[in-house]
């Protein structure tokens, strides 16, 4: 049986390929079957080098990003800092929430490419969460393009995990409530 809870899950990365760039900030918020909030994990991996911020730069400059890694000290390789994080989002999953393996379908704007990253970087995470992927974003664009006045306002970016990932949880409440139980009546 699929576990009923979702976890909504956002990355701020480098940049865009996830077999070169790295991985900033981690950001998850566990709901349960309404979207309703049960426990939220976050955590920062570390400032790249100057040149892997081609890009993003001054979207994480702006989001505030930048300033709060600036004061994330660590002497640690990169990939010690990912394991770690991967271990320490699996323990909260496990340990304190109870999730069982393969159960936890993620959800957030543009999930695939989190997911990705999620593949590539922190591969025993990537194997405990579902297949299922609930991709926000695609609801969003189903919306724009089928209905004459789109019920969801334009997604706000945030480009930090836990704002991106509560802008989502309404998004997808939106969509619920006009879909299904709107629909429904």
């Amino acid at each position: 049986m699929t576990d009923s809870r979702i976890l909504f899950f956002d990355l701020e990365t480098s940049g865009f390929d996830a077999s070169r760039d790295r991985i900033l900030e981690v950001g998850a918020v566990l709901v349960d079957a309404q979207l309703d909030e049960i426990a939220r994990w976050r955590t920062l991996i570390g400032r790249p080098p100057v040149e892997q911020l081609v890009g993003t730069v001054d979207m994480h400059r702006e989001s505030g990003l930048l300033g709060e890694l600036e004061e994330v000290e660590s002497r640690e390789d990169y990939e010690v800092l990912v394991a770690h994080a991967e271990r320490s989002i699996l323990e909260w999953l496990i340990l304190e929430h109870e999730v069982p393996e393969r159960q936890l379908e993620i959800a957030g704007y543009s999930i695939h490419f989190d997911r990705g990253f999620v593949r590539a970087q922190m591969p025993r995470l990537d194997s405990w969460l579902s297949h299922r992927m609930i991709d926000v974003s695609t609801l969003r664009g189903l919306d724009r393009r089928w209905r004459e006045q789109p019920e969801a306002e334009a997604q706000k970016v945030a480009h930090r995990a836990w704002p991106d990932c509560e802008h989502a949880i309404a998004a997808l409440r939106l969509y619920r409530d006009l879909l299904w139980i709107a629909g429904a009546a």
